[in-house]
């Protein structure tokens, strides 16, 4: 009887406690959501440390931190300009799309022709397209804007041809010297 009687109790006890809990025993713990929660700019792969103004001739890396990763999650880095001469505001500079693996952060290594400021996001995406979060910052590239390749192979043309212009005046230089010295030797 005293089993028994412990096992109503039992039962009674859970039942309010039901109750009190607005008729749910017990909620299973859900998983926090995946978000970016650093965008880092560097030099380096790891870009530490972290620093948003670079010259002309430097790489850079966007670093993406992805908390609570899940299978199938992508990020999308978007590169536009924000202030450079000659482009407008929001023009589409390049597009990434990376895979998320695991725990390792996301980035993206790239360079720019021009100097001025540019917007770096990183979107993160689910399986299904959605995003589910982003981050982005901007970065500052000065210095001389790079040459067009057909501008370097002109400057390449013009280099071989003053210094052909300049072996002929030396060899026309040396051909009078040979001659004058002929001349005196008669």
């Amino acid at each position: 009887m005293n089993k028994r009687l412990t096992a109503i109790f039992g039962i009674v006890a859970m039942a309010i406690t039901a109750m009190a809990c607005g008729g749910k025993v017990a909620d299973a713990p859900t998983a926090a959501a995946p978000t970016i929660t650093k965008l880092a700019f560097g030099k380096t792969e790891t870009a530490e440390p972290a620093v948003t103004t670079f010259d002309i001739a430097d790489g850079i890396f966007a670093v993406a931190t992805v908390s609570n990763p899940q299978p199938k999650l992508t990020v999308d880095f978007t590169v536009t300009c924000e202030n450079v001469k000659g482009k407008e505001k929001g023009w589409n500079v390049m597009n990434k799309l990376t895979d998320v693996q695991g725990g390792w952060p996301v980035s993206l290594h790239f360079s720019v022709a021009d100097p001025g400021e540019y917007r770096i996001e990183a979107g993160l995406y689910d399986d299904t397209g959605q995003k589910i979060d982003s981050r982005s910052g901007t970065v500052t590239v000065t210095g001389e804007p790079l040459p067009l390749e057909s501008e370097e192979k002109d400057r390449d043309k013009d280099k071989d041809r003053d210094r052909d212009r300049d072996n002929e005046k030396d060899k026309k230089r040396d051909n009078d010297r040979d001659k004058d010295r002929d001349r005196d030797k008669r």
